[in-house]
């Protein structure tokens, strides 16, 4: 698509003479409503003719525009689906993280590098989190959230789980690798999983999360960290 500005109309003239079979009242309200970047050069890779040598691009022949804007509802469904159900895994990681470690180390003055693992090849990423739990505490006082303002000035602490509900998904991710080996175990043992497993499952479902939260393209994402055949899987 040229860089520079170009009104629907001149859009889809551009779509036409490049072979997609296009209806324009119809796709004139789609591209209008939902982006010509969103739509078009999000979806439309399944449907370039790859084998032209021509000037510019060339869409197969027989290419429909209903077709790639099905893809695109296709892979919104789809999206949705997903960050359905992941944030209902990810609210119960939040519980069973906070509350096995609540259990251990208290419900206050509990962000210690010596409650993580803390050995020479750690220690450096355990400050680096503490430092991001204490910073996000404070970014949220500033945004004045009332939950958070509440146990600060009432109690003076924030309880595990209430922190963990104010950290992104990535966080609580990084926090659960961090942990001592025996309390990854303990927290694995309710999902079944092994502390690599369980390691790898949080960092895909935070990318995944991502991916949904961001109406990224969904449907062909690849992660480059690979889910062993486990319990899960049945």
């Amino acid at each position: 698509m040229s860089k520079i500005y170009m009104d629907t109309v001149n859009q889809i003239q551009l779509l036409s003479s490049r072979g997609l079979t296009i209806s324009r009242g119809y796709a004139k309200n789609i591209l209008e409503k939902e982006n010509y970047y969103n739509v078009i050069n999000g979806y439309k890779s399944l449907f370039i003719d790859t084998t032209y040598k021509g000037q510019g691009e060339r869409f197969k022949t027989g290419t429909n525009f209903k077709e790639i804007y099905a893809l695109f509802i296709f892979d919104r469904e789809l999206r949705s689906i997903f960050l359905r159900y992941i944030l209902e895994i990810e609210n119960n990681m939040r519980s069973i993280i906070s509350n096995d470690f609540s259990k251990k180390y208290g419900h206050d003055n509990y962000l210690k590098i010596d409650n993580f693992d803390n050995s020479p090849s750690t220690l450096g990423d355990v400050a680096d989190l503490i430092s991001i739990l204490h910073r996000e505490i404070a970014n949220q006082i500033k945004k004045k959230n009332n939950m958070i303002l509440h146990y600060i000035f009432t109690y003076g602490f924030i309880p595990p789980w209430v922190l963990v509900n104010i950290i992104s998904l990535g966080t609580l991710s990084k926090f659960y690798s961090l942990l001592e080996q025996k309390d990854q175990n303990d927290i694995g043992k309710h999902f079944n999983l092994k502390p690599q497993d369980m390691k790898t499952y949080l960092k895909n479902l935070s990318l995944a999360r991502n991916w949904c939260a961001h109406d990224e393209r969904f449907f062909d994402k690849r992660f480059k960290s690979q889910i062993t055949t486990n319990i899960i899987h049945n």
